[in-house]
């Protein structure tokens, strides 16, 4: 498995991502009804800014997962989703280590992430980085902050 920025090419490897998804999966990282994907709807995943991060995890023409981070204001906010082929592989785990050390690299050491309060998955992978969570609620904010590290 291979995990990289995407490109604006890879459109095909983010479909074969969240069409391995369910509503639910969709809901959980959308916070809305999301009923189907086309080239033009993984059009978020490829245009990005200078402040954007987007990871994706595949294997020649099979993508595993899609990790999104979203800096603003020196705190980065990330996004995953994994297709259901992929759970249980590690895959979520090391996207998201993936776009720590990114964040990390560019100078950010706060990244959150909000969730739905009942979503179990997230809050395993969470925890898995070393995430702490905010009080239970409906929707829980999760969140990694570190120091920077002084040069030698």
């Amino acid at each position: 498995m291979q995990i990289r920025a995407i490109t604006e090419n890879d459109a095909d490897l983010c479909l074969s991502v969240v069409n391995q998804t369910t509503e639910e999966d969709r809901y959980c990282r959308f916070f809305h009804c999301v009923q189907e994907f086309d080239n033009e709807s993984v059009q978020q995943f490829l245009l990005t800014n200078e402040s954007d991060i987007c990871l994706i995890a595949h294997d020649e023409n099979i993508g595993y997962g899609i990790v999104q981070g979203f800096i603003t204001n020196n705190i980065a906010e990330v996004a995953i989703i994994v297709a259901k082929s992929a759970r249980r592989h590690n895959v979520g785990h090391e996207l998201m280590v993936a776009i720590i050390d990114e964040v990390h690299a560019r100078g950010c050491h706060t990244i959150e992430a909000n969730t739905l309060g009942d979503n179990a998955a997230f809050r395993h992978l969470a925890r898995s980085v070393g995430m702490k969570s905010s009080p239970p609620a409906s929707q829980v904010v999760w969140t990694l902050t570190e120091e920077p590290q002084k040069a030698a």
